[in-house]
């Protein structure tokens, strides 16, 4: 539904700041309740660990650096945000047929393009 809210919204010309900022909102709980839910089941080496810091450390810059700019906090919703949440969604379902690390090297490989492209818009 994260996908078609959105879509929704602009096709009946619904949209809002606040609108905006509950669809963010709502997406970093998804993200929060995933990786309560999932991180602890899964046995990950360093490297993926220190990746997950990483980008977490880009969203953060990117979270103050959009308050801002935009005197709001809130995600852009790129293309690449969207489709590390759709794989993010997916991922649970991966981790029950492959092994946890290349779905987790995929999901990061993903979601760390997606934080240095909303970085980079953030910052142009």
């Amino acid at each position: 539904t994260d996908l078609l809210d959105g879509f929704l919204a602009r096709r009946l010309r619904a949209e809002s700041a606040m609108g905006a900022a509950l669809d963010s909102g709502a997406d970093l709980e998804f993200l929060a309740a995933a990786c309560l839910k999932w991180l602890p089941r899964i046995t990950l080496p360093l490297w993926a660990w220190l990746c997950m810091g990483a980008i977490l450390m880009i969203r953060l810059v990117s979270l103050i650096l959009h308050l801002r700019k935009n005197g709001r906090i809130g995600f852009l919703h790129s293309t690449a945000n969207r489709l590390t949440g759709l794989l993010l969604f997916a991922a649970p379902l991966a981790l029950c047929f492959f092994d946890p690390v290349p779905v987790t090297a995929v999901l990061e490989g993903f979601a760390a393009f997606s934080a240095i492209d909303e970085l980079w818009q953030l910052t142009r």
